[in-house]
């Protein structure tokens, strides 16, 4: 299912969701470029809470960039199937191998602003 549909479909949780669900189909239907990071107003990411079987513990991550912790996810860089990056970027950042999706659909949609941070020694603008 292509990215406009899903979002089309998603229920939002809160008022706050539903503004970033308008927001987000704004988006997608102004911009081709909208997977990609050379969109200078923001592209796709995608992120997965990693549960263990039992579903009573989650894996969280520490950021270096921003030295806090948090969820793991990525950036789609091209790629149109969000679950798939979500999984990609939880086996990477966590080591795991087995990792399986609870649901298909999306959990949460969020905007979220970039701040300029510094990686690798080099500054990075937020635009």
């Amino acid at each position: 299912m292509d990215i406009l549909k899903q979002i089309e479909d998603y229920k939002p949780y809160n008022s706050q969701e539903e503004k970033d669900k308008e927001v987000f189909l704004k988006y997608l239907k102004t911009f081709d470029n909208y997977l990609s990071r050379d969109n200078e107003y923001g592209h796709m990411t995608s992120s997965a809470f990693v549960l263990n079987k039992e579903r009573t513990k989650i894996i969280m991550i520490h950021h270096n960039l921003y030295n806090s912790w948090g969820w793991m996810g990525g950036h789609a860089d091209g790629d149109s199937d969000l679950l798939h990056v979500a999984i990609k970027e939880a086996k990477e950042e966590s080591g795991l191998k087995n990792i399986k999706a609870i649901s298909e659909n999306i959990l949460i949609l969020d905007t979220l602003s970039v701040l300029g941070h510094t990686k690798k020694g080099k500054y990075v603008s937020a635009h």
